[in-house]
């Protein structure tokens, strides 16, 4: 007999955690499927192992395309910054061919309440200075003495203890995940999150959803395979959250019995304007450190600057050292291995600063799969194939651009700018990596622009829902995570107030640690 809920989640990231958590609060039988495996908080700091990297992170390459996404109960948040910024007003008026991307419903306006209770639910803060590390206190007096302002970033963290060990998980309990709010008060309120489940294809049945799925087989982390659909799931609605590759790879399988899927689905992939770079700076007795925290030490990003957002569509921020694939992929010198490397390193904080650029690229990407039973997987991902990454001129123009002023800057301050993206790929001169996939799914008001509506619900399918990174329409200009966890609570209100149930407050989202003053947003 097919088992029977009202509710499937697909996924435990930002997008489904908050869908479960509000359901589950609404009285609503809720079962959550993650592909990824549940971690315990003691596996979560640095793990050296390929396995455990694996468990908690995919990665995955395209044509011109590297993309890294978090897959564990709790999703993205494991792995994540914590950087929870609200989108700039400008980016929600964004027109493609067909006129505005965005629907007519959601503008910066109408996400603020929404936004706050987000803010609420996972603890966003604005840091102190005295929490930036060493590397965000050089560079923003590097930057002051040049004209420019830089802010502390906004964080979701709980009486930060800077160990630095924010994107491998936080084993001190101050990252606030979502395993520490969200998640157990769904599952408080009788959610049942399975852990190592991947859903393979979701298609109308009995009035409902029917998800078929299977289980993960601990023997297919290091060569994957995707896993037979051998259980079944009726619920009367499902909300697709497996993010943008993995909702796309969700929606496609599923076209043969999605006869209105509009087809932008799979398409309009962006990478958030993601690119990674290195300022080496000279050496300056003069700076007196503000940053209190070693290079190694902090949450992973500190500072940030606005200077460009505006007049050409991106933001820098300050991070710690790079990941070592991310490094060694974009060292053609090879400086970043051995003694050159730890002799290089002794430097970093005090004249070596990463620098992340996240901007409005033009959403030139576009997600395949394979026919059934012709999928290899050269990753564990979802089931996608394929990604198609072409540098469209909105993109290029966005890269040179943030090359080209972020190198002026760097030289102004006698320093040099090393860019660690540049690498071909079978087809184009470069690929972009990048950790913020949005938009293939996009919410638009009609089926020819978009999946979805400004409600979630997929164009033509009622009671199919995407409320992932695969719905945020465009790029952002700023780390993605908050405007998706604002999509999701609005997408939560709306659906409550259509079953009846309550709509619930915001989880407390820390309830381990005791917070600082000031470290406690209220919801709107």
């Amino acid at each position: 007999m097919t088992e029977q809920a009202d509710v499937c989640v697909i996924g435990s990231g930002f997008g489904g955690a908050i869908m479960a958590y509000y359901l589950a609060r609404a009285g609503q039988r809720v079962v959550v499927l993650e592909r990824g495996p549940d971690r315990s908080t003691e596996s979560l700091q640095v793990p050296l192992r390929p396995r455990d990297l694996l468990e908690v992170t995919h990665t995955f390459n395209g044509n011109g395309a590297t993309v890294l996404v978090g897959s564990a109960v709790g999703g993205g948040s494991l792995v994540y910054s914590g950087v929870s910024l609200r989108a700039p007003s400008f980016v929600f008026e964004r027109r493609g061919r067909g006129g505005r991307i965005w629907p007519r419903a959601l503008d910066r306006g109408a996400l603020d309440p929404f936004y706050a209770r987000a803010e609420a639910g996972l603890g966003v803060h604005q840091l102190a200075f005295d929490e930036v590390a060493k590397r965000g206190g050089s560079w923003g007096l590097r930057m002051n003495r040049l004209g420019y302002r830089v802010d502390p970033v906004r964080q979701a963290t709980t009486a930060c203890v800077h160990c630095g060990f924010c994107n491998t998980g936080c084993r001190f309990f101050r990252m606030n995940h979502l395993t520490l709010n969200y998640l157990p008060g769904a599952q408080a309120a009788g959610a049942e999150i399975r852990p190592g489940m991947e859903a393979c294809s979701v298609r109308p049945a009995d009035g409902g959803w029917r998800v078929a799925y299977g289980p993960v087989s601990d023997a297919t982390l290091l060569r994957p395979q995707a896993p037979p659909p051998s259980r079944e799931l009726q619920a009367k609605r499902v909300v697709l959250a497996g993010g943008a590759i993995g909702t796309a790879g969700m929606l496609l399988r599923s076209r043969p019995w999605l006869s209105r899927l509009s087809a932008q689905a799979g398409r309009n992939l962006s990478g958030n304007g993601d690119l990674a770079l290195m300022a080496v700076l000279p050496e300056d007795a003069s700076l007196p450190g503000r940053g209190l925290m070693s290079q190694h030490q902090g949450v992973a990003m500190d500072t940030i600057t606005y200077e460009w957002l505006e007049s050409h569509g991106f933001v820098v921020i300050t991070q710690h050292e790079l990941s070592l694939a991310t490094v060694a992929n974009g060292d053609p010198h090879r400086l970043w291995w051995g003694l050159d490397k730890k002799r290089m390193m002794r430097r970093y904080g005090d004249t070596m600063v990463g620098l992340a650029v996240l901007g409005t690229d033009g959403s030139p990407g576009v997600v395949h799969v394979a026919p059934p039973g012709d999928e290899l997987r050269l990753t564990p991902a979802f089931g996608v194939t394929l990604v198609d990454f072409p540098i469209d001129p909105v993109t290029r123009r966005l890269f040179d651009d943030a090359r080209r002023i972020v190198g002026d800057v760097v030289r102004r301050m006698g320093g040099e700018l090393v860019d660690l993206t540049l690498n071909p790929s079978p087809t184009y001169d470069e690929t972009a990596f990048f950790a913020h996939p949005l938009g293939t799914a996009r919410a638009a008001d009609t089926p020819d622009v978009g999946v979805v509506d400004a409600d979630g619900q997929v164009h033509g399918h009622p009671g199919l829902y995407v409320t992932d990174g695969a719905a945020i329409p465009t790029a952002l200009g700023v780390n993605p995570s908050l405007t998706i966890a604002a999509f999701a609570e609005r997408a939560a209100a709306r659906l409550v107030a259509r079953v009846g149930g309550p709509h619930a407050p915001p989880p407390d989202p820390n309830p381990h640690v005791q917070p600082r003053p000031g470290e406690r947003a209220v919801s709107g």
